[in-house]
Formats: C-alpha cells, structure tokens, sequence
C-alpha cells in the first residue's frame, strides 16, 4: 500500500459522535426536568448508576419529606449528568454546593445522608467543548489495577470526570474483593478492567467515539461473578452500555486507543481536529478541574445498596 506503513494495529466498534446531545428519557425527566439535555454518552454510560441512585431515592421516598426529595433529585441529576449547552455545542459540568447544604439540613436524621457522598464529587463550573479531545494526561495510574492509558489515546474533555470516576471505583471494586475466596482472580481481573475502560475515547479525527468492548464480550467477562461482586458491578455498570458486537468496526493504531489486535496496513493520520491542550482556568482560578475530579462513587454505591437491603 503506497504511503502506508506496518504498524501494530487494533480493532475497534464505532460508539456513536463525539457532538451528540439528547433529552434523558422519560424516567430521566421525571426526575431531572422535562427539557434536561445530556451528552447521549453521558446518558448511555451512566444509566445504570443512575438507576442506582433512583431505585434507592424511591426506596427512601416514604422517610424523608418533600423538600429533602427536591433537593436530593438536584444533586443526584448534576451529580451524574453534565449538561449540554441549549446550542448543543458546549457541555457544563454545574456547581451543587449550593444543592449540598440544603441537602444537609433539609434531609439531616434521615438515611438520605448517605448522598452526601455525592458532594465530594463535586467541581467549579467548567464548560466545555463538547467535542474536543484531549489526553488524559493529569489522571493518575495505579499499577495492577487500570491497564495504562495507550499513550495517544484521548478523550472529549468533558468525559474525563467520568474516566477517573470508573478508574477509582475499579479500584477500590478490586481493594475490596481481591482477597475473596468466592471469586477467580482472574475474573476480578476481567470485571475491573470493564469498569476501567468503559468510557469509550475519541477516533483519530476526533469525529467519533469509539470502544474496545462490546455488548457480548462484557457478559461473558463478568459471566464468572457471584455474590457481592456480581452485586457492585451490576449496581455501576451495565453491558448493554457498550456497542453491539454487529456494530460498524474500524482499524486504528494500539497507541490511540483499546481493541482486539490486527494485522493490516493503515495510512497513518496526518491531519485532525483534536485539540491538545487540557489546561483551562476556572473564574476561581483552578486548573485541570475536571482532570482531578475527585470520585466517592463506589463508596456510596455499597451505602446504597445497605439501604436498599434494609428497607427491603
């Protein structure tokens, strides 16, 4: 092939538009607002820990009054969706201290304290690019949990909350169940590197989004869990969230991204709209905000489902 040369090559299944914007669904709007506009990844790929979080909010529903309901929905909703700008060309990740003090005192006594959680969650208002992709560069690595990022993978800017988010819950799925006599190694091995690469990263061209898992391959990795383990992945993360084993594939270079290895000649990218750039002051000056975003995830997903355990 003229132009083209060797290279270590993977396979890879197209996950949608790196620009696409859409209206939660109806259960979402119930809760979050009739006109609530996500990222369609951020809707996808945090659907089951949303779930989560409302199966346990109607659970509690009957103990706590209405005003510690209303709030509890803000914080849940700005908490897990980040929202689209209403030209759909921006993203904002909001502010909720505001929603976190109130959450204190207007569900204080209540088991609805548990969400209080969420607050450490929380950033500066930052808005972003709803299609700019950059390196996660500031997200620390861990080793013997995450694989290591490739080296010229990258991500719309506004997902990286989302990818150190699953980064700490994977490790702390692995810190609390590697010493388990009822699960394989191996298979924890397996569920954590799922819940570490679920986030799909940007095509070269920084058009689309694009995944190494599909559908198919996350059941049967996670087939081999029982018990509690089977519990914490199912209440963070649903297989359904990734791309059909049907789905259009495409060839790339193994530095850009995660995949099933290939042989084929590539023509080598020499043009693309990413931006490399991460670094973005807010109106208080912080930087990186979103890169260092700090994550209680899977601390509150086992409060939750204790809560759930014990109304039940």
């Amino acid at each position: 092939m003229n132009g083209a040369k060797k290279s270590n090559t993977i396979q890879v299944y197209r996950d949608g538009n790196t620009h696409a914007c859409s209206e939660l669904d109806p259960i979402g709007q119930q809760y979050c607002g009739q006109h609530y506009i996500s990222p369609a990844t951020a809707i996808r790929t945090q659907a089951k820990l949303f779930k989560t979080y409302l199966e346990t909010f109607n659970h509690l529903r009957p103990f706590i009054s209405d005003y510690c309901a209303n709030v509890l929905k803000e914080v849940i909703c700005k908490s897990v969706f980040p929202r689209c700008t209403p030209d759909m060309a921006n993203v904002i990740w909001f502010n909720f201290t505001s929603d976190c003090s109130k959450l204190a005192q207007a569900c204080g006594n209540t088991p609805a304290t548990a969400f209080m959680s969420l607050c450490d969650t929380n950033v500066y208002p930052h808005t972003y690019s709803l299609s700019t992709c950059v390196k996660p560069t500031a997200i620390a690595y861990k080793p013997g949990y995450c694989p290591p990022f490739p080296n010229q993978i990258k991500f719309p800017a506004w997902m990286l909350p989302l990818v150190s988010s699953r980064h700490t819950t994977a490790i702390a799925v692995k810190d609390n169940l590697i010493g388990s006599s009822q699960i394989l190694p191996h298979c924890l091995d397996h569920a954590v590197t799922l819940i570490c690469q679920s986030v799909p990263f940007c095509s070269p061209d920084g058009r689309r989004l694009l995944s190494g898992i599909t559908k198919q391959k996350c059941i049967s990795e996670i087939s081999c869990l029982t018990g509690i383990a089977k519990l914490l992945f199912n209440a963070t993360l649903d297989c359904g969230c990734f791309p059909d084993s049907d789905a259009q594939q495409e060839s790339i270079i193994s530095s850009q991204g995660y995949g099933k290895p290939t042989d084929v000649d590539i023509v080598p990218v020499t043009a693309t709209n990413i931006i490399f750039s991460t670094t973005k002051k807010s109106a208080n000056g912080n930087t990186n905000a979103a890169q260092s975003y700090p994550n209680t995830y899977y601390n509150i997903v086992v409060a939750l489902i204790c809560i759930m355990i014990i109304l039940d």
